[in-house]
């Protein structure tokens, strides 16, 4: 069944206060939904493509299946400077002894470019298991959704299903049965499921998205990717040819002893 994904994008975009997110001040004028729900593009307004709520200042934007995929790598800067996953907290915290302020800037340019293109959340919230409670989105909250996902790489439907940190948050996704032509893609008229919303969209596309199979976590660096094949162990050939290189150096070193 074919799913479509959008997300609320605040067509004036938005930026860091400190180590929270928020929306840009609202500067001008948004290009107004119309009565008969015709999509408008105007990249001056940053709206291509999508619906705009012109009340609120939000674009509606059609992302990708594969969207977890995309949101999970913003912690790359962590893997790539190899610090260990348990010092995430840590690493981008400035009262920390392990504190890395070139791999917390990195983080936070990740989020911002991601936020900015695909969009955020429209409560400008980060979700919680309570469907009631919300954390506001500081780049440790946001840091720790996308570390969260990593840990659950391994996991399938049903392990994911009996896990209540992850199946009430993605039980807590907007997900709608549609009869008619998907709102975002070119398919046939039929039925099709449609996800709305950041959070939304990241925990359902993660949940169903295929490729999923193909994912884990390369043996060298830890960093999560997803392979074309279930033989690939390493994110990259640099990986791959780093662990060769120190493999041959130990059995050298073993030789001489």
């Amino acid at each position: 069944m074919k799913i479509d994904y959008c997300v609320h994008g605040y067509t004036e975009g938005y930026d860091w206060d400190g180590n929270l997110l928020k929306r840009n001040p609202f500067k001008g004028k948004v290009v107004p939904i119309s009565k008969s729900g015709n999509k408008r593009t105007n990249k001056a307004a940053g709206i291509v493509d999508g619906f705009v709520r012109a009340d609120e200042g939000f674009s509606h934007r059609p992302v990708k299946e594969n969207f977890w995929s995309e949101f999970i790598k913003i912690i790359d800067p962590l893997f790539d400077a190899k610090i260990r996953p348990q010092n995430l907290i840590e690493s981008i915290d400035p009262k920390s002894d392990l504190y890395n302020e070139l791999v917390t800037n990195q983080i936070k340019e990740n989020i911002w470019l991601f936020v900015n293109e695909w969009g955020f959340d429209s409560e400008e919230k980060v979700w919680t298991e309570e469907i009631d409670y919300r954390l506001e989105p500081t780049l440790q909250n946001i840091c720790m959704e996308a570390f969260m996902l990593r840990d659950a790489i391994s996991m399938n439907i049903s392990e994911l299903a009996v896990d209540e940190s992850y199946a009430s948050k993605i039980n807590q996704s907007y997900m709608k049965l549609h009869l008619g032509k998907p709102f975002f893609s070119d398919a046939e008229v039929g039925y099709h499921m449609f996800v709305m919303g950041f959070w939304d969209c990241i925990y359902r596309s993660f949940s169903f998205d295929k490729q999923r199979a193909f994912a884990k976590l390369c043996v060298r660096c830890g960093k999560p990717f997803v392979g074309k094949t279930m033989k690939k162990k390493h994110c990259t050939d640099a990986c791959k040819w780093n662990e060769w290189k120190d493999r041959q150096v130990a059995e050298k070193l073993g030789e001489k002893k």
